[in-house]
């Protein structure tokens, strides 16, 4: 399931249109039962992004006899979305096991301090986890252009000094991003470099 989507996005005409489709020229019933599955993520993906815990239950209720991986998906959109009293209530209702999946970290990179705020009480220390390809989670917060974020890593103790991705420092990403003079002179008092500046005194 894809997270590029805007927070209140529509429901898609063209899932809607492939199941009259089905429904007016059926093929296999496996066909349509897949469609319907899609847009059942689909209306659950949207919906976790702004929900209340009271508005939210009775659809999770409803589609998880159908759709076992319903909480996971609410869990994902919400910290996406920075949905942070849904998201604290699914985390504890339906936690994800001993470890957050990549899915999972990068979605809580979009969704902001609140989110990780949630996480690091029931996970301590999960800001320190890598994120796969995408580096550290203080590069993907750079990356993203997350300031708010990268403040509260560097305040929790996260790696500046170590921190990069795709063979550049967490400071040259900072500046390749445009990133306000605050966060970069942030950065750099905390150990970042740019190897191509050289020493950086602020």
């Amino acid at each position: 399931m894809s997270h590029d989507r805007s927070p209140l996005r529509p429901p898609s005409p063209t899932i809607d249109s492939a199941i009259f489709q089905q429904v007016t020229n059926p093929t296999t019933p496996t066909e349509l039962h897949n469609l319907l599955l899609e847009r059942d993520e689909d209306l659950l993906d949207s919906a976790s992004r702004i929900a209340t815990v009271s508005g939210l239950e009775p659809l999770l209720t409803y589609l998880t006899p159908r759709l076992p991986n319903a909480p996971q998906i609410a869990l994902q959109s919400a910290a996406y979305a920075g949905n942070v009293p849904l998201f604290r209530h699914l985390l504890h209702q339906y936690p994800p096991g001993p470890q957050l999946s990549l899915d999972l970290r990068l979605a809580a990179a979009e969704g902001g301090v609140g989110i990780w705020e949630v996480l690091e009480q029931m996970y301590p220390g999960c800001i320190h986890d890598g994120v796969g390809h995408h580096g550290d989670l203080l590069s993907v917060a750079v990356d993203r252009g997350s300031e708010e974020l990268v403040r509260y890593l560097v305040d929790k103790g996260i790696d500046v000094t170590n921190s990069g991705s795709l063979g550049l420092s967490v400071l040259q990403l900072a500046r390749r991003r445009g990133l306000s003079d605050g966060t970069v002179q942030l950065l750099a008092r905390h150990g970042a470099r740019d190897p191509d500046a050289g020493e950086c005194a602020w």
